[in-house]
């Protein structure tokens, strides 16, 4: 083979990989959201209220006694102490109680699931990230306004990227592990290359196990009314995953999935059971925004009603609230307690307090 015939195979080959790595690349921004136009709009009032600490990352709800529970954490100073805080929402005017100030264990809150027993015991269990290296899980009663701590559960093979929880017994529950990969570059390979290694663990009150497996991302997860539906957010896959749960023996059967075409995040069922799903439409934007707070990203909610999500209708779902980042940067969480919506995210120092069109 003579010199120019190498030469000429040589530049066709890298001209390929070259032309490949950009297709690659266009698309990864694609499926990020970079292209994606935002125009914000919302049929209903909203205001910021002030949280301390900042970023509400997670919100849970109390319906009977018409609560808020609400998981805050400064992820931009890891060192400050988090909390969980109260917010009543029968009242006109949101007024906070910080649950845990007096709790003296090193505390940064993230995922949070309420659970009422079959007895009427109410118990709050929240993922605890003690260290870049090490969680909990820490249980609390709930009792008068007051969160009495019962234990704290680990498991250092296992759950060691925990995000979000939803409990099932008093001492079981299932818990997200949103990377397969502890630390370092190949983590961050999952998350550019949506490399499915993500899974979720169940833990049975003795131990804890594999439930799922495969997600790209798994994020937040919540659980049916009758407790035989699971759904958890799968960010950068872009859905949210649907399982038949076995009451018999906790074990998950993957029924199909929501597409919804964004980045997902936390999960909160309605009184109806409607899924209300906060997203990050442009990821790569909300990535930025975690490097510095003057990067704005946008904020999305979606609703799923639900005959959708039993049925798995495709294409069916109403984008509730969308805007820019300049109101509320990378939501996390929307959570709707008649018609007063609360949407939280990851790293600002407030939440929209919202009410929805009747």
């Amino acid at each position: 083979m003579n010199r120019k015939k190498i030469t000429r195979i040589s530049i066709y080959f890298f001209l390929t990989i070259f032309i490949l790595t950009g297709i690659f690349i266009l698309y990864t921004l694609y499926l990020a959201g970079s292209f994606k136009s935002i125009q914000p709009h919302f049929a209903g009032k909203s205001e910021q209220i002030k949280t301390k600490p900042t970023g509400a990352e997670d919100i849970t709800l109390y319906r009977e006694e018409g609560i808020a529970f609400i998981s805050c954490q400064d992820r931009r100073n890891t060192k400050e102490k988090g909390a969980i805080l109260l917010l009543d929402l029968k009242k006109n005017k949101p007024e906070f109680i910080n649950l845990t100030e007096q709790f003296e264990q090193n505390f940064h809150p993230h995922g949070i699931a309420f659970y009422q027993a079959a007895d009427g015991e109410k118990r709050l269990f929240v993922i605890n990230h003690i260290s870049k290296m090490r969680s909990s899980i820490e249980i609390f009663r709930y009792l008068d306004k007051q969160l009495i701590h019962l234990e704290s559960i680990e498991d250092t093979t296992l759950m060691t990227s925990p995000n979000d929880i939803i409990a099932v017994g008093k001492r079981q529950f299932y818990v997200t592990n949103d990377h397969g990969k502890v630390k370092g570059f190949s983590r961050q390979l999952e998350d550019y290359l949506r490399l499915p290694y993500a899974y979720v663990n169940f833990y049975d009150g003795k131990k804890m196990q594999k439930a799922a497996e495969g997600i790209n991302y798994a994020n937040g997860i919540n659980v049916s009314k009758d407790g035989k539906t699971l759904f958890v957010a799968a960010t950068t896959g872009r859905k949210i995953l649907v399982y038949d749960r076995n009451l018999a023996d906790n074990q998950l059967k993957h029924k199909g999935s929501l597409h919804l075409a964004t980045g997902v995040d936390n999960i909160e069922l309605d009184e109806n059971e409607n899924l209300w799903i906060a997203c990050h439409p442009q990821l790569l934007a909300f990535i930025n925004h975690g490097k510095n707070a003057e990067n704005k990203s946008p904020s999305q909610v979606i609703k799923i009603d639900k005959q959708i999500w039993e049925n798995l209708t495709p294409n069916k779902q109403e984008e509730v609230f969308l805007n820019d980042g300049k109101q509320l940067s990378g939501s996390s969480v929307a959570a709707v307690f008649g018609n007063r919506l609360l949407i939280g995210s990851v790293y600002e120092p407030h939440i929209l307090w919202c009410t929805l069109e009747k």
